[in-house]
């Protein structure tokens, strides 16, 4: 049974250790060499997006492009084997026009048929599937549910700070709001920071698994192409396609 003696302030004192001892969780990453917030394991996520994947089965349609499928799969095997990451791999091909792809945790990949469009050989649907594998290298998922899990600890911390020192659990909820909302800003810039490392990941991936890196750039020239934007465009979570291909520039430079 609870201690209803404590005092609010030696509660609060006991949140913020609390707090400060689950935000300063770190590991580094095996495949990138950096140290990353590590406040959610990989098991959990991969928990999470399981329910996701099955739901995104059965609303999605499949091709049924038998040739294509094939190919998605031989050439995802090979560069998942490249990886180094050991998981349930699936690779489904999507009857969908959409120039797109996404992985989930746990080796679960959506690739799109409208990317035929512009991934017009092996090496260069490749370079789409070793990025999307390369967020699972960079433990993408797990280092923004360990941002916003710390983004919460801190919103309630500050929230009981105030509360304690105004009285006012009104003023607390918008001292918490507010704080969420400013440190949510603060990390938005790592989205565009995990889709050049994917980028870079996908570079050594295509390398290892026997295909030519510079089809990555082919594959970008293409998507400029595509767009008709002058490859200049970017948004607050992908950089500007042109700086994309610099930086694959710059990976292959260094294999």
């Amino acid at each position: 049974m609870c201690n209803t003696h404590l005092s609010r302030r030696l509660l609060l004192k006991s949140a913020i250790a609390s707090g400060l001892a689950s935000v300063t969780g770190c590991a580094t990453n095996e495949h990138t060499g950096r140290s990353q917030i590590s406040l959610v394991s990989d098991a959990t996520i991969e928990n999470m997006a399981e329910p996701v994947w099955r739901e995104v089965l059965a609303s999605e349609p499949r091709s049924r492009n038998r040739q294509r499928t094939l190919r998605l799969q031989q050439v995802g095997q090979r560069m998942a084997e490249a990886s180094g990451i050991e998981a349930n791999w699936e690779f489904v091909l999507f009857a969908q026009p959409s120039v797109n792809a996404f992985v989930l945790p746990g080796g679960k990949v959506g690739f799109y048929e409208g990317l035929f469009a512009v991934a017009r050989n092996d090496a260069q649907l490749a370079a789409v599937i070793g990025h999307e594998i390369g967020h699972l290298q960079g433990r993408h998922h797990a280092e923004r549910a360990s941002q916003s899990t710390a983004i919460s600890i801190g919103a309630n911390i500050l929230g009981a700070v105030v509360a304690d020192r105004t009285g006012s659990a009104t003023t607390a909820d918008i001292a918490s709001q507010v704080f969420s909302i400013g440190a949510e800003g603060a990390v938005q810039p790592y989205s565009r920071s995990n889709e050049l490392e994917a980028d870079v990941l996908s570079v050594t991936n295509m390398y290892r698994a026997g295909y030519d890196p510079n089809e990555a750039i082919q594959l970008w020239e293409s998507m400029i192409a595509l767009s008709g934007d002058g490859g200049t465009t970017y948004s607050a979570s992908h950089p500007a396609p042109l700086n994309r291909i610099e930086e694959i520039r710059e990976a292959i430079k260094a294999l």
